[in-house]
């Protein structure tokens, strides 16, 4: 199945730094999660609209992953009508290294991170209630100008 890939700049990014949060969220009370969102802009397989999308990063020991049929290995699940979401779990290091890069560049004035995301979906235009497997998830810092 061929892989359509998007660009987006990340917009916001959410790491639980806050016990009281941890408590009253149950599920979610070690914290280890880190949330990036951005805009992926007037693709045609979103009918030329911009479609906002949200990964959600989850540490994990020793993360399994599932392969598609030519062997690309499959992140997560991307899914969603009015907005696109899914869960990546990666192991702790690259995790802390994600996190790390985030807080480091994010706050930089001018430096901008471009997220690089690919699917294996074969539609031409994405359909209601979709999901597409992710089989590629990179990141660049990027200066004014390059983006």
């Amino acid at each position: 199945m061929p892989t359509t890939v998007f660009k987006f700049v990340l917009n916001t990014w959410q790491h639980l730094y806050s016990l009281q949060q941890a408590i009253q969220q149950p599920g979610h009370s070690t914290g280890n999660r880190l949330r990036v969102s951005g805009v992926i802009r007037n693709q045609g397989v979103f009918n030329n609209r911009d479609m906002p999308i949200q990964l959600t990063f989850l540490p994990i020991d020793n993360p399994q992953y599932q392969k598609t049929a030519d062997q690309q290995l499959i992140f997560g699940q991307l899914s969603g009508n009015d907005d696109l979401h899914a869960d990546i779990q990666v192991n702790a290091a690259v995790f802390k290294e994600l996190k790390q890069n985030l807080i480091e560049y994010m706050s930089i004035e001018g430096i901008h991170i471009l997220v690089t995301i690919g699917l294996s979906y074969a539609e031409t235009t994405w359909q209601p209630l979709a999901t597409a497997d992710i089989v590629q998830v990179d990141y660049a810092m990027k200066g004014d100008g390059g983006v």
